[in-house]
């Protein structure tokens, strides 16, 4: 039982993760044709990620927490105070390396980096929800998985959008996105891990 939920929440946290490279197809649009979609493309991944967060998350786990202890508007904001202190130390970082940028290196804006961290962090939990609902049941985790990949695609255009106008080389934005994905697979292995020790014991 155990087995076939690992190999199915390893081969699915495996596709969510190479669903990212969908990305790469940004590499193939001319740089002057991809400069003239980027207000566009940013508008897009702005609309998708607030739309995200408002219309999906945030009601979800409204719901959850009024069954628990009701503090999700409570963590909501210590996660915006959180990126935003984050976001402050990166800027007074770059702020420091801005003159390199005319020595030849790409200035990269805080906010690409920033999108690095939640993007990190989403799909960390991504792997933790398909770890956790092929434990429980074959069928949910594909459901699962299934909803997450339909889900990513459009956020990974945003993330891409995002980190190409933040200064990153379209290669390095494409290898930064898909290294962020495969924290969904550590977070599945991670969910996974407790359960393994009980099967070993």
């Amino acid at each position: 039982m155990f087995l076939t939920a690992f190999l199915y929440t390893l081969a699915a946290s495996v596709v969510v993760a190479l669903v990212s490279l969908i990305s790469a197809l940004f590499i193939l649009v001319e740089d002057q044709r991809l400069e003239s979609w980027m207000p566009r493309l940013i508008a897009a991944a702005v609309g998708v990620l607030l739309g995200d967060a408002f219309l999906h998350l945030l009601p979800d786990a409204i719901e959850i927490g009024e069954a628990q202890d009701g503090t999700v508007l409570y963590w909501a904001l210590v996660g915006m105070l959180g990126f935003f202190f984050i976001e402050t130390g990166l800027l007074r970082r770059g702020s420091y390396g801005f003159k390199n940028s005319k020595q030849g290196k790409r200035f990269i804006e805080s906010f690409a980096r920033m999108n690095l961290i939640g993007d990190g962090i989403h799909n960390f939990v991504d792997g933790i929800l398909i770890a956790s609902s092929f434990l429980v049941d074959p069928a949910l985790g594909l459901a699962t998985t299934i909803a997450i990949v339909l889900h990513e695609i459009p956020q990974e255009i945003s993330d891409i959008s995002v980190l190409i106008r933040g200064g990153y080389k379209k290669t390095r934005a494409v290898t930064l996105n898909f290294l962020c994905a495969l924290f969904c697979t550590a977070g599945a292995m991670i969910t996974l891990l407790p359960h393994a020790s009980m099967q070993l014991n």
